[in-house]
């Protein structure tokens, strides 16, 4: 049912109920007592009807309300996130450098990881995998073909975001818990970071940003923990 029917049903249920308060009402006799009793009456009915038609609107738009106020609510945005002070057993890597992701991998010690990457930073992924392969588990055979699985288009908005719920979905059914997988939002284009961003948000993870030392925001160094500084983007664990 689309969104308009939804909220047309909610009215049409409203005009009817009403309407047969009024045709309910016009049946009691006349006479000042009897007609301010039937204004009492009908007013009552005006005041169930109405909330009963919001109720089941409400009830069948409750996936769009829930997502709603979902989106438009990020705790903890801003907050300072300090190595070592959260379990992450899982984490969403959008590539365009090399030394974000490697800051990441050094310093934050996920455990799972899965990157999101273009054809231009196929060999980056490559690299960061066979560096970090004893301490870490990898999901993907890294393609540097257009047509390879897991490669993305950097400005193709909704295609990276539905890589990235599927990254997610992939860690979650390893057994990891949603408030300890966590995204990244840094690298990658702006298309990346916001896909992997709403990926994250619509599948209930907490997202974060790596604020590097030098110009620009850069980490030169990604092997000194002082380079970057990581900040929430959004808490969906909400502090726990």
């Amino acid at each position: 049912m689309k969104s308009w029917q939804r909220w047309g049903l909610g009215v049409l249920v409203i005009i009817l109920l009403g309407g047969l308060s009024v045709y309910v009402g016009s049946l009691i006799p006349d006479g000042m007592l009897k007609k301010i009793e039937n204004a009492g009456i009908i007013l009552g009915y005006a005041f169930t009807i109405i909330p009963i038609g919001f109720a089941l609107v409400a009830w069948f738009s409750k996936k769009q309300l829930r997502s709603f106020f979902h989106s438009n609510y990020f705790t903890g945005l801003g907050t300072p996130f300090p190595l070592g002070s959260k379990q992450i057993d899982g984490l969403l890597i959008p590539v365009s450098r090399e030394e974000v992701p490697k800051w990441l991998l050094c310093h934050l010690r996920p455990k799972h990881v899965a990157f999101i990457y273009t054809v231009k930073t196929a060999e980056i992924v490559k690299k960061l995998i066979d560096e970090f392969s004893k301490d870490i588990k990898f999901y993907q055979i890294v393609s540097g073909s257009p047509s390879g699985e897991d490669v993305v288009d950097p400005y193709d908005l909704p295609g990276i975001k539905t890589m990235a719920a599927k990254w997610i979905r992939r860690l979650e059914a390893e057994g990891l818990s949603l408030d300890t997988i966590y995204a990244d939002t840094t690298g990658g284009t702006v298309p990346m970071s916001l896909g992997v961003f709403q990926a994250a948000e619509e599948s209930g993870i907490s997202s974060i940003y790596v604020i590097g030392k030098h110009e620009g925001g850069r980490i030169l160094k990604p092997e000194v923990s002082d380079e970057g500084k990581p900040i929430l983007i959004s808490d969906r664990g909400e502090g726990k």
